[in-house]
């Protein structure tokens, strides 16, 4: 154990390039001493306070940090978070590519922990807004009263999820949605036009002026939540881990192809709390094969942070022209720089009507779109409850 022990100070010594008197004098000790703990000579046992020390001088990562302190017999302790940035900071600063580029690098430092806490500031705000996007090419195909029809019960589920800022991303030459402010007295609700059926990323980008800076909902009308709950289960999660959150339900490897064509999907990782797990991967959108067992629906809800925000204006301006702006790419640059996205496991599967020119011909029978058959009623917050005819 010494030895490899001895090897490891040795070996981490010539790459600082110390002499054994040098590292002496750092470290208060005698030279001799050093040289019989390298060549395996030391019969008494390396104190811990003596290799914290060394790995001080020595140890250039974590790594360096685990290796000498488990060759000698010990758990190394936990590293404090400043003084892990201080030394990512300055493993930085000794790079001959990087020198005498400290000051360009204090800059940058500041101006992106400027950045870091007005987004860390905006992400402990509640969940008040909700973007609701149904400006794809299907709705297209409806006409306004049909369409105002299939808004009616993410509307209320926003509702029900305490979310009273509600924002319509409609195609152009849709009326006044009447039916909807009648219906929901309370709410707010604002219709935002997307010009073009240019993806999701696009959708929030024509509502940004009213999102505002703080976290947002964003609801796909045409996935509906029989329970209406499933907003709500997602703001209270959010509240406690304060990240962004991707809702997911069951998919089964052998159902209908066409699941492929109109779906992202979640692949499974680490769990964090009851229903939430960790992103093993980057969300994929719309597969040409089949995802694995281990893979999960995306079910149309999430909560988002200002970073994605800011992510879609950023492809949005590198893009330039009426080009498709892909939500799933901004959430995956957000992924793949902090790892902090979440996924939520919905207790029941999502009743999704997409494409709608599956229900379009049935659409008489009001299965769907009637909530007297789809739900019974809508409560009111005072306990009434009004049917919709």
């Amino acid at each position: 154990m010494e030895s490899a022990f001895g090897r490891c100070v040795g070996r981490l010594r010539n790459r600082k390039k110390l002499s054994l008197a040098r590292l002496a004098q750092e470290l208060g000790c005698s030279a001799p001493k050093l040289y019989k703990i390298e060549h395996g000579f030391n019969k008494r046992a390396v104190l811990p306070h003596f290799v914290q020390q060394l790995s001080d001088s020595l140890a250039e990562n974590d790594s360096d940090i685990a290796e000498l302190f488990r060759l000698a017999g010990y758990t190394a302790p936990p590293v404090d978070d400043v003084q892990r940035i201080v030394r990512i900071v300055e493993d930085t600063l000794r790079l001959p590519e990087f020198e005498g580029a400290a000051g360009e690098l204090v800059a940058d430092v500041q101006a992106y922990v400027t950045t870091w806490r007005a987004m860390r500031k905006a992400r402990l705000q509640n969940v008040s807004k909700v973007v609701i996007a149904a400006a794809g090419w299907q709705p297209r195909l409806l006409s306004p009263g049909r369409f105002e029809r299939t808004l009616l019960p993410a509307v209320d589920e926003a509702r029900r999820a305490g979310i009273l800022d509600v924002f319509l991303v409609v195609p152009p030459n849709i009326p006044n949605l009447q039916l909807l402010h009648d219906t929901f007295p309370e709410t707010a609700i604002m219709q935002v036009v997307q010009l073009e059926p240019l993806g999701l990323g696009s959708a929030i980008l024509a509502a940004k002026e009213h999102i505002g800076g703080g976290p947002f909902a964003l609801m796909l009308a045409d996935e509906i939540d029989e329970s209406r709950t499933a907003l709500r289960n997602l703001v209270k999660v959010y509240n406690d881990v304060r990240k962004p959150l991707v809702a997911v339900d069951t998919y089964e490897p052998e159902d209908n192809e066409a699941v492929l064509r109109y779906y992202g999907f979640a692949l499974r990782g680490n769990q964090v709390r009851q229903n939430v797990f960790a992103l093993d991967a980057e969300l994929i959108e719309k597969p040409r094969v089949r995802p694995g067992k281990d893979h999960l629906r995306i079910a149309g809800r999430y909560i988002l942070i200002p970073e994605v925000l800011h992510a879609l204006q950023n492809m949005q301006h590198a893009q330039q022209g009426s080009v498709k702006l892909d939500l799933t790419a901004a959430i995956n640059q957000l992924w793949r720089v902090s790892a902090s996205v979440l996924a939520y496991t919905l207790p029941r599967p999502m009743l999704s009507i997409a494409p709608y020119r599956q229900i379009i011909q049935n659409m008489d029978d009001r299965k769907v779109f009637d909530f007297v058959s789809y739900r019974g009623s809508i409560k009111n917050p005072g306990g009434s409850s009004s049917q919709i005819k």
